[in-house]
């Protein structure tokens, strides 16, 4: 007879015996208290009476092949595992099976579920690109197994992403007990000597980065605390394995986090070193299944490597108390500068010429925007490679601006392409704005460099968006001078002319 549902409960009403609502992904009693929703059930009681099959006394194994290749035949990513079978008077057989989709041919376990779970949150979305890349979605769900550190973990990132959802407080986005939870595992992960340096802790780290960055408001501005975490465990680790392709989009995805966390504590970005270097060369030679955009966003994000060491290196400049030595290392870095400008030319030119030959780009009229025009791109990794590019021109024409002053250099020039790249970024603002929550306020960094070199028409048209963008943690200024007094702070940190707030 065909099959039927064993209950239509989620797994904790089913074992509470309480009734269930199947307001999914989490019904209303464990939304009340918290818990990690199973979701729809996937079991269903089959009960073979003889009919459906030529031979009489069809074993368990038999029956649950012969309906997964059924189910296959409609549904290629679905397939039947028996759970348990019994014989029963009249020969025929009473077998439960459970229906189950990847990541796992078997949610049996919590692991199981949370992986299924984060792949139905995250899978469709503009926002979901800025928790976790396609990599990360494809590769952890076989990983969450293997970790209990990864499993609490990803527990906290749907928990919180199903809390974000849902439009609750910023302040309750984050429940203490998950985090707790996740913290208790993970720092048992890293007491162990086998599991410590694993990819699987590596990825819960990143997990929590991603967390703290995006959803507490209460972390200090600028710095990410986990992120310093992740900093020490991968300069322990070493470059990713080539073998392992978590490891090898964990090592590329955390460029940018890092990136920022060695412009405000001053750390070494190893990521320049020859070993890591050449590691990162030979996996981009390797990746056939990125695509084209996010590889053009990845090399960018390489040949950006440089941006924090430029940075300190101005600091040092200024600090110097000799009037000689200042102007003899300020030439010195001006030099390196100098070397770098065409090196980032030849290669962003060559990204957006490929850009704007495949359509990924267009300049579109735009009435509510004061310079009348916008960019419009097919994706984000075409919208984040313009961005890169655009942000690391202002970082070099900024610092060889504060150098020229220092040289008595003329500075019309510099002062000109510093208006023009602020306004390309500037035209950015409308598509940003469409992608939603997460991508606009991880937009905020280069708006505030753009800020610098736009007129007041424009500065105020940049306020208003950053404001819009603020409305989900409410951490910055309200005020016009108190915003644009932040917003110039941060153009001139990030560019190595003034220290973080």
């Amino acid at each position: 007879m065909p099959g039927i549902p064993t209950s239509k409960r989620c797994q904790r009403c089913k074992r509470r015996k309480i009734k269930c609502d199947k307001k999914w992904p989490t019904c209303t009693p464990c939304y009340r208290v918290d818990a990690v929703c199973s979701g729809p059930p996937t079991e269903a009681k089959f009960v073979h009476n003889g009919i459906h099959a030529t031979t009489k006394g069809v074993d368990c194994e038999a029956s649950a092949t012969s309906a997964s290749l059924q189910v296959s035949s409609s549904a290629s990513s679905y397939a039947i595992v028996a759970i348990k079978s019994r014989d029963i008077p009249g020969g025929a057989t009473y077998s439960v099976l459970r229906l189950s989709q990847e990541p796992r041919p078997n949610l049996t376990t919590v692991a199981d579920r949370l992986a299924a779970t984060l792949v139905r949150h995250l899978e469709n979305g503009p926002d979901n690109a800025f928790l976790l890349t396609a990599g990360h979605i494809k590769f952890l769900p076989a990983r969450v197994r293997a970790s209990s550190a990864l499993r609490d973990c990803v527990a906290l990132l749907c928990s919180t992403w199903t809390n974000f959802r849902r439009a609750l407080p910023v302040e309750q986005l984050i429940n203490p007990d998950v985090y707790g939870k996740a913290l208790r595992s993970l720092q048992i992960a890293l007491n162990d000597v086998c599991r410590q340096l694993s990819t699987e802790t590596l990825a819960a780290v990143t997990i929590l980065e991603r967390v703290e960055v995006l959803f507490d408001a209460r972390r200090p501005r600028h710095r990410a605390l986990h992120g310093q975490g992740m900093y020490g465990l991968m300069l322990q680790r070493g470059p990713p394995r080539l073998g392992d392709e978590l490891d090898t989009c964990l090592a590329f995805d955390n460029l940018g986090p890092l990136l920022a966390l060695s412009l405000v504590e001053g750390k070494q970005v190893f990521y320049l070193t020859p070993q890591w270097r050449e590691r990162m060369d030979e996996t981009l030679r390797n990746s056939l299944d990125v695509p084209s955009e996010r590889l053009d966003a990845y090399t960018l994000d390489l040949h950006g490597s440089y941006w924090p060491s430029l940075v300190h290196q101005l600091r040092l400049v200024h600090n110097n108390p000799r009037a000689i030595s200042t102007r003899k290392s300020a030439a010195s870095l001006h030099g390196r500068v100098v070397k770098i400008v065409p090196e980032l030319r030849m290669l962003g030119e060559s990204i957006v010429a490929k850009m704007r030959r495949l359509g990924n780009i267009a300049e579109l009229p735009d009435s509510e925007s004061p310079l009348g025009m916008k960019y419009h791109f097919e994706n984000m990794g075409s919208a984040q490679c313009w961005i890169t590019y655009e942000m690391l021109s202002i970082v070099l024409n900024r610092i060889l601006r504060d150098l020229a002053i220092i040289l008595n250099d003329p500075i019309a020039l510099l002062d000109d392409e510093h208006t023009t790249l602020s306004r390309d970024i500037c035209m950015c603002v409308a598509y940003i704005g469409t992608l939603g929550t997460l991508p606009a306020i991880s937009a905020q960094p280069p708006l505030f460099m753009a800020y610098e070199g736009v007129n007041e028409t424009e500065r105020a048209y940049l306020r208003n968006f950053i404001r819009q963008s603020d409305k989900f943690k409410r951490r910055l200024p309200q005020s016009d001078s108190a915003l644009e007094n932040f917003a110039l702070n941060t153009a001139y940190a990030l560019t190595g002319r003034e220290k973080f707030f």
